[in-house]
């Protein structure tokens, strides 16, 4: 199908454990995105050295590269005229969970797959990206736009590092996202997060926590109970399995498991945090504060935004989704982050009306923390969509379609983007390993030397398109 083919498979075989090691090496940089104003690294060391390690690399393979203040920084393989493409991936990651059954930044490679925090999400996507110009200037493969690999630092922090950017470089004319599924992604739901408060003083509840970030299910979650003994608390739970009893002088500690995941995708996980609040009113363990305990177990046991009357569904996006990211008290109130990915027959202002509509009937306090509306890409990119779709076709085998989903990319704030791979949804994923925002994250190795391949013959393709 395309001349270039065979050198493109060659040359992928000749450098996997090269890119691989690269990977595992990336993933060793602990880059939580954590905002900082006014500081030298505006989302802290650690996204800092993950850049830093990325532009290194990119130098010793012979690309020019320029760091944006550490709000990003940018490789570039000189085309024959100055018109772009960019490929954008983020090197910033989720906290990390108490769920992980290994260390996260010590990446593993096993049965084909490297397990470590950040290698589905985005940091395999990153090197492969970085490996494609490398693949395209080592083949002596020039085309006319100049291709420019972006790597972000503030993906996780509201996609600042992409204000930064475009305040300081022309947008590239054609953007492609190398952080989402293959096909295409043709929307993008959209995202508001939203802060709940309200007052907790209980004769026994302490502390009822959960949580890591607004944008991930939890995957465990804990209450702190006083004035009650150990045995007065195993007797009221009745041998209750879902949960276990652990003394902390001078509380008592009930801790409980759930199937963390994330907020774009809730389908197949389990939220510790209403399974908790069952436990907790089933019980007798919590006084006064039964009410707002009530709304936590009847709001978040489903996730499809019935509970704040938000769900409408339409054929684009198909419905909307809700999560509560983390709760927890502290200095007598109970402090809750959720998350609602919306579809586009919603507006932000009718999202925040219903939410702050339902959480004051339970007399909950609630504020907009930020609103990213619904996305889909410009009508001038509409022809692309068949012609990538097809490459990706033909390399995998398949006969997948374009898509929609709740997951928010840098397609959000980029003129003329698409989401374009290089996950794959259609696989499953093996037992006890995880996807983006999950603990026990996990990548399959081929799936990154597929999305390579994929890539270098969507650029040749499209290269003449735009």
């Amino acid at each position: 199908m395309y001349s270039s083919e065979n050198k493109i498979d060659a040359w992928i075989s000749a450098h996997k454990e090269e890119m691989v090691a690269h990977i595992k090496r990336l993933i060793h940089v602990q880059s939580i995105s954590t905002p900082c104003t006014f500081q030298e690294y505006p989302f802290g060391a650690g996204c800092a050295s993950a850049l830093d390690y990325m532009l290194e690399l990119a130098g010793d393979l012979g690309l020019t590269t320029r760091n944006y203040d550490y709000y990003c920084g940018s490789a570039v393989l000189q085309g024959r005229t100055d018109r772009t493409i960019g490929i954008f991936v983020h090197l910033d990651t989720t906290p990390v969970s108490d769920m992980w059954l290994q260390d996260p930044f010590e990446a593993v490679e096993r049965n084909g797959y490297i397990i470590g925090i950040g290698s589905e999400d985005n940091k395999g996507a990153a090197v492969s990206m970085l490996y494609l110009l490398r693949c395209l200037k080592d083949l002596e493969i020039t085309l006319d736009h100049t291709i420019l690999v972006v790597f972000g630092c503030g993906k996780k922090a509201r996609m600042e590092d992409m204000d930064y950017f475009l305040r300081h470089e022309k947008a590239p004319e054609l953007s492609l996202v190398a952080d989402a599924s293959f096909p295409v992604c043709i929307g993008e739901k959209g995202s508001a997060n939203f802060e709940l408060t309200c007052p907790i003083c209980d004769e026994h509840l302490v502390d009822f926590r959960s949580g890591l970030a607004a944008n991930m299910i939890p995957g465990c979650a804990f209450a702190l109970l006083k004035d009650l003994t150990l045995e007065e608390v195993m007797e009221r739970l009745d041998k209750d399995s879902r949960c276990v009893v652990i003394p902390v002088d001078p509380y008592v500690k009930i801790d409980i498991g759930g199937l963390g995941g994330h907020a774009a995708f809730p389908e197949g996980s389990r939220s510790p945090i209403p399974l908790l609040a069952d436990i907790l009113l089933s019980h007798q363990l919590v006084g006064s504060s039964a009410p707002y305990i009530r709304f936590l177990r009847d709001t978040y046991q489903s996730y499809n935004g019935a509970p704040f009357g938000l769900d409408e569904q339409d054929e684009t996006f198909g419905y909307s989704t809700h999560i509560c990211g983390t709760v927890g008290i502290q200095h007598g109130t109970m402090r809750q982050i959720i998350n609602v990915r919306y579809i586009s027959q919603l507006t932000g202002a009718e999202v925040s009306k219903r939410v702050c509509e339902t959480a004051g009937r339970a007399g909950i306090s609630c504020r907009l923390l930020s609103d990213t509306p619904p996305h889909t890409p410009e009508a001038c990119l509409k022809p692309l969509t068949p012609v990538l779709t097809s490459i990706v076709n033909h390399v995998l085998g398949t006969s997948l379609h374009e898509y929609t989903m709740g997951g928010v990319t840098y397609a959000q704030k980029l003129p003329n983007a698409i989401s374009f791979g290089p996950n794959r949804d259609d696989l499953p994923t093996p037992l006890g390993w995880g996807r983006g925002h999950m603990a026990n994250e996990a990548v399959r190795i081929q799936d990154l030397l597929n999305a390579l391949k994929i890539y270098a013959l969507s650029l040749h393709r499209i290269d003449t398109m735009f």
